[in-house]
């Protein structure tokens, strides 16, 4: 699988470009999207581009912090951290979609969230880290993100 890593921005460009809606998502059948925007709603990047979660699509609220109420470089007001609940929820979305073809991961920035989310998906689904890497150059990834999904695929494995 590809995995690309953007901005909400650059993601939303992406979606009007090619016309991606809410009415169609679900034909791009080889695609899966994930969308991560902050918790605080009035944020003018507190909304999803997709209006509800589809077959291919996850959207998720958190903020980029390690713990909740602690301070995050997008939010000034109280924070959530990633939570186990949602680390469950996108492993289960992942383990499901691994054979597709194209994942497209963003957050605000398109550095630190979503990066932790595809650096897992790239390991998790045998990826080329330095093709990966070559590809989302601008990514630190946000270990607590990366290490919640680490945690939820050792829980899957033991449930098993």
């Amino acid at each position: 699988m590809r995995v690309y890593v953007l901005s909400k921005i650059k993601f939303d460009q992406l979606m009007k470009e090619n016309e991606i809606t809410d009415e169609n998502v679900e034909k791009k059948d080889q695609m899966i999207l994930i969308s991560i925007v902050d918790t605080d709603k009035f944020s003018k990047y507190g909304e999803h581009y997709f209006k509800e979660d589809h077959e291919n699509v996850i959207n998720l609220s958190f903020d980029d912090c390690e713990h909740d109420n602690e301070a995050s470089p997008t939010q000034k007001n109280k924070t959530k951290a990633f939570s186990e609940e949602q680390a469950e929820k996108l492993f289960n979305f992942i383990k499901k979609h691994k054979d597709k073809k194209t994942c497209v991961v963003h957050c605000i920035a398109g550095i630190s969230r979503s990066a932790g989310i595809a650096t897992f998906i790239n390991n998790y689904c045998g990826g080329n880290w330095e093709e990966f890497k070559r590809t989302n150059p601008q990514i630190c990834p946000n270990a607590h993100v990366h290490r919640m999904l680490n945690h939820a695929k050792y829980n899957d494995l033991n449930i098993k």
